[in-house]
């Protein structure tokens, strides 16, 4: 723990946290090992509004995860983002760049999964965050097309794409343009078998396995939350990964299929 004039360095196994005299949140960093906030390392820069719906979510002014828009209201995202109160987060939609400024919204509500649990495996890793004020559509702004409620999962060998604002590299800074990578599916059962014998590393099937074609290819910090793409439709968020980047453990992304009930319930309000 380090201490910079009123301010604390709190490093954990996963963030370093800076934090102010009272306790509260300035920003966190990256992580150092097994990262609940995955990052697009190997990817590429996104040309033009490929992506529309994609949103920003900044702690304390840092970008700090990769979110979507629901609708002029709502964005999702996971729940392993949301550490701190709602006060302390901002979103920006309408922009690939981060110092490219979009439009600015307030976080005014966070709704965690019920069921969600950071201690096992992240399962249940889904939130949605109602903003103020509301977002306009258009001028390269959009909601994201999810998967249907039940649809099945991608098989295993489907190229999919993720992208976001993670570092490009591990451990390191958010990207300033937004990247994407393509990933594969892997089998479920032979992720289980993977992390298996790390203690609470419990693969469930709300959750999705990938991994980058090549070495050295992963999310990573600041792309938690970021979309796992196949075709037209957002099927999965990326929640967490072990070390990043190696080909060894793929990162595990939560599956959206069995949550799209959930996610119109809590947002019709």
């Amino acid at each position: 723990m380090d201490f910079l004039g009123g301010r604390t360095e709190l490093w954990s196994a996963e963030y370093l946290y800076v934090i102010d005299e009272t306790g509260q949140p300035l920003f966190a960093k990256f992580a150092r090992d097994t990262n609940p906030q995955p990052y697009i390392e190997g990817g590429e820069i996104v040309e033009g509004r490929e992506f529309p719906w994609m949103a920003s979510l900044s702690l304390a002014g840092y970008h700090y995860c990769t979110f979507n828009i629901i609708n002029s209201e709502w964005i999702l995202g996971v729940a392993s983002c949301m550490l701190y109160d709602w006060n302390y987060y901002s979103v920006m939609v309408g922009s690939n760049s981060l110092d490219a400024v979009g439009t600015i919204h307030n976080v005014i509500k966070v709704v965690k999964h019920e069921a969600y649990n950071e201690s096992n495996s992240w399962i249940n890793d889904i939130a949605v965050l109602q903003v103020s004020p509301p977002i306009e559509m258009g001028n390269g702004v959009s909601p994201v097309v999810l998967a249907d409620q039940g649809q099945a999962a991608p098989p295993v060998g489907t190229t999919a794409t993720v992208a976001g604002w993670g570092a490009l590299q591990f451990p390191g800074p958010a990207a300033n343009d937004l990247h994407k990578l393509e990933v594969v599916v892997v089998d479920h059962r032979k992720c289980e078998e993977i992390y298996a014998p790390i203690p609470k590393k419990v693969i469930y099937s709300s959750q999705i396995c990938a991994s980058g074609k090549l070495p050295g290819q992963s999310p990573t910090n600041g792309d938690s939350g970021a979309p796992l793409i196949v075709g037209e439709k957002v099927v999965g968020m990326v929640s967490w990964a072990r070390k990043i980047g190696n080909p060894e453990y793929p990162a595990v992304y939560t599956d959206l299929n069995g949550y799209i009930d959930w996610i119109n319930e809590h947002i019709k309000n």
